[in-house]
């Protein structure tokens, strides 16, 4: 397949609306957040193998016992993890903030993973980035908690070298998003099956985790299809738009009015795409 970068940023302007629906769909779920991680992994597993058997996507579990393949499962599966705990200790403003801070080390471990030369157009958009969830994270000073923050962080760099490994089999898709999601499952089964809620079966907790597990098993499909026309570093920073989607998501739907801090610190992260986007455009 010839790569068309329109394409590819297309989806993962995709991955980053559905992640941002995803945060706003765990805060409204009142679930612990093992049950959380395990119920959406869970179906979102059910959707990766719904979508592979409709469109006849032929796949081998054995697939997913080869090396790349599973670290990927398992690094992918913590990183989901650890995003829903960062956010029972902190606010999801500043969990995506620490996650995405994290997520800025892509260039170099996927030069690690891979061999891909990082440019100077990589250095200039991380460091754009950097600044930008600074001037956001800085309206945070008394959130702070370092568990959930360590949390997130582990979740943000976790996630760097699941999406770097997949790179090492690229013509494994469905093998990617059943390890993932069947490592998410696994790691939260027996908090999920030992500490059973009622609340699931409630419809308070049931729609969100039912959304949940339908945006969770997209964001995936969406990533992979991304990764076939842009680089894991490049998908990376597309996604990282998060910071502007979900505030306009939130003001939108909940009537939440962004701070200046937000703002500016977005225009800060937009422009550094928008520079990426150019620079790799007279790449080609």
């Amino acid at each position: 397949m010839t790569p068309n970068p329109k394409a590819g940023y297309g989806w993962a302007a995709l991955v980053t609306a559905l992640w941002a629906f995803s945060g706003v769909l765990i805060k409204s779920c009142p679930l612990d957040a093992l049950t959380i991680s395990g119920g959406r992994g869970g179906l979102a597993l059910v959707i990766v193998l719904l979508v592979a058997t409709a469109t006849r996507q032929r796949w081998s579990p054995r697939n997913c016992l080869q090396w790349p393949i599973l670290l990927a499962g398992v690094t992918g599966g913590a990183s989901c993890l650890a995003f829903v705990l960062s956010l029972s200790h902190i606010p999801i403003g500043l969990s995506i903030v620490l996650v995405y801070g994290a997520n800025q080390f892509m260039p170099w471990v996927e030069r690690l993973v891979t061999g891909r030369k990082v440019t100077r157009a990589d250095k200039v958009t991380v460091g754009l980035v950097v600044l930008g969830l600074a001037v956001i994270g800085a309206q945070f000073h008394s959130d702070r908690d370092i568990v959930g923050s360590l949390w997130a962080l582990a979740c943000g760099v976790l996630y760097v070298f699941a999406i770097a490994l997949r790179a090492l089999r690229p013509n494994l898709e469905v093998e990617v998003q059943v390890s993932m999601y069947a490592w998410t499952l696994g790691l939260s089964l027996p908090h999920f099956l030992l500490s059973w809620d009622p609340r699931i079966l409630t419809w308070e907790a049931a729609w969100p985790l039912l959304g949940n597990g339908l945006t969770h098993g997209l964001v995936l499909f969406a990533m992979v299809r991304a990764l076939r026309h842009l680089s894991a570093t490049t998908a990376t920073f597309v996604t990282t738009l998060e910071i502007v989607v979900s505030p306009a998501l939130a003001f939108a739907v909940l009537g939440e009015v962004p701070s200046t801090l937000t703002v500016v610190g977005g225009m800060i992260v937009l422009g550094a795409i928008v520079y990426n986007y150019g620079a790799s455009r007279r790449q080609q």
